[in-house]
């Protein structure tokens, strides 16, 4: 609800709307949990790595998917300026940014935590970071939180793969095994395993 795109409909999303009509995902008698993303970057991630206090449920699995290939590879470079002035506006108390650096990943390969040097608190976790910058700096600058972070001589470059919190249907994963000729049921099982 933060960051999609909203087009008119077209001819084929009317016509694929008219086609699944009254089809929906279920886990026995109940309207399934299901996500997507852009893209996984290779990787789909669960929902409590991504959203605090979610449900990790069996359909919704963190496992390797080489559909999408880890596209989008990405880079991005932000001043330790520009860090300081999202992270104090978040709430982070200090003078300087000393360093970023990754302290833990999730099992996906995507960043849990960072420390945060010179500020208070010291750490941040990877979504709330890659939140933070989204709504102050633009999206584009950390297009996921599969990245790795090095130190440059004015700030910090992020390079990652993926695109979005990668938790459910890699969009771009779908669509690739889409045009290799998969059909519908066996993406959808693919994404979502044992549902109905």
């Amino acid at each position: 609800v933060a960051s999609q795109t909203m087009a008119p409909s077209t001819a084929a999303s009317r016509s694929a709307s008219a086609r699944t009509a009254g089809q929906y995902l279920s886990e026995g008698d109940t309207p399934a949990d299901v996500y997507y993303t852009a893209s996984c970057g290779g990787h789909t991630e669960k929902p409590s790595n991504v959203w605090r206090g979610a449900r990790d449920s069996t359909h919704l699995p963190s496992r390797a998917d080489d559909a999408c290939g880890g596209a989008p590879a990405w880079q991005s470079e932000l001043s330790a300026r520009e860090l300081l002035v999202v992270l104090r506006q978040a709430g982070f108390k200090g003078e300087a940014l000393r360093g970023l650096r990754v302290t833990a990943r999730t099992g996906s390969g995507r960043v849990a935590w960072l420390a945060a040097d010179g500020l208070t608190p010291s750490e941040i976790s990877g979504e709330n970071l890659r939140t933070l910058v989204g709504r102050t700096l633009g999206w584009q600058h950390l297009r996921s939180t599969l990245f790795d972070v090095t130190r440059t001589g004015a700030g910090y470059r992020f390079a990652g793969k993926g695109a979005g919190h990668g938790v459910g249907l890699c969009v771009l994963g779908a669509a690739a095994r889409a045009t290799r000729g998969t059909d519908t049921r066996a993406i959808l099982r693919e994404y979502f395993p044992g549902l109905d």
